[in-house]
């Protein structure tokens, strides 16, 4: 037996006993789940009304975006508007989000959607209180909405052009970059021309107008050329 085997031998009952054992490493503060990953919807439960989530769908190739459950239990999806997600679990949420994304092959003949709670609502767990609505009507030309209509928002949440469209649900013939709204100014009407799909793709949140109850809201249908 060479020197330096007997060494080991010698401290391998010191290095054994200077191991941290099973119980001591989980106490570990770095191994516990930090507040951050709790927040991120790892500690499980239902989404609820208030609720701040992270949403991305992959096939886009964009960054996730921050949304939060609104006080009716919806979230806004891109391509087709609200969805009804309080009740459910992310996983849920998300596997209902990509059935819709995939329906008919409008948007996706496959989509991947990521969703993730990052903070909690103060008021989870709680029965959604009843709250007051704004009605804003929002029609398309031509099969350019899902969902034409009447569109209600809850009066505690900012109402504007990009919301109630993303809410009527606009299909791929929708011309969003010349949304029209119309409101009336004592005895004149006023026509603004909004362009939503620069507003949603750039982030542009200041070009995009509060409405109010009353307003209306047009989105076109794309103009298709041909070469003939």
């Amino acid at each position: 037996m060479n020197i330096r085997c007997a060494l080991l031998i010698f401290l391998f009952p010191f290095l054994a006993s200077a191991a941290p054992r099973p119980s001591e490493a989980s106490a570990d503060p770095a191994a516990a789940p930090t507040p951050s990953a709790l927040a991120r919807g790892e500690r499980g439960g239902t989404l609820s009304n208030g609720d701040t989530v992270s949403l991305q769908i992959v096939e886009d190739k964009e960054a996730e975006v921050e949304k939060r459950v609104s006080d009716t239990g919806d979230l806004d999806v891109p391509y087709i508007g609200r969805v009804h997600v309080a009740g459910k679990t992310c996983s849920d949420a998300a596997a209902h989000i990509k059935k819709l994304l995939e329906k008919d092959f409008d948007f996706y003949h496959h989509a991947t959607v990521r969703l993730a709670i990052n903070q909690f609502s103060k008021s989870s767990g709680s029965s959604p209180s009843v709250v007051a609505v704004a009605k804003i009507n929002v029609s398309g030309e031509n099969q350019s909405l899902r969902t034409p209509g009447m569109q209600e928002f809850p009066k505690t949440e900012k109402l504007t052009v990009s919301a109630a469209v993303l809410r009527a649900g606009p299909t791929m013939f929708a011309n969003q970059t010349a949304v029209k709204l119309t409101r009336k100014k004592g005895d004149t009407t006023e026509t603004i021309i909004v362009n939503v799909k620069k507003i949603l793709k750039e982030g542009r949140l200041q070009d995009d107008i509060e409405v109010r109850d009353g307003d209306y809201i047009f989105v076109p249908r794309l103009s298709i050329v041909t070469g003939f």
